[in-house]
């Protein structure tokens, strides 16, 4: 088969979806934290314990990744594309709380689920045949997807 089976990590960045129905986690927080920044709310609910993990890939990096595989030998085993480092849920708040400046509380709502307690992927077969691993660091890649939400919605 002539193919190339890139698997991307969750991805994330400027153009995202930021609807209640279709966001990611990420992208829901940043609706969430802007909004209540906005309406001065006292606190930000949460989706479970804040524990689990995720993977995030910008969407510029995973772009890159597509370049570069137009460029390789075919391979018919999936290619993993990845940051190499999870985040938790809370973590990731924590971050979006900062750079949006919001000084509320956050609330944890343990009744409603967690998802997958870990969640990321083995990418070193990838950065190996792509000769390439991800750039973007993830909170300079949050805040350009907060800077975009801001000027877009």
């Amino acid at each position: 088969m002539d193919i190339i089976n890139l698997i991307l990590s969750n991805m994330y960045g400027p153009g995202d979806h930021f609807e209640a129905e279709r966001s990611h986690a990420l992208g829901a927080l940043i609706m969430k934290f802007v909004e209540a920044k906005r309406n001065n709310e006292p606190y930000v609910s949460v989706w479970g314990t804040g524990k689990p993990v995720r993977e995030w890939l910008h969407i510029d990096d995973g772009a890159e990744a597509m370049i570069r595989a137009l460029f390789i030998n075919k391979h018919i085993e999936p290619i993993n594309v990845r940051i190499g480092k999870g985040i938790s849920i809370l973590e990731m708040v924590d971050i979006i709380k900062s750079i949006i400046g919001y000084d509320g509380e956050i609330r944890l709502d343990p009744t409603k689920p967690d998802g997958v307690v870990f969640k990321t992927v083995d990418g070193s077969r990838g950065e190996s045949i792509l000769a390439w691993k991800p750039k973007i660091n993830f909170e300079q890649g949050i805040k350009d997807t907060i800077d975009w939400y801001l000027k877009h919605k």
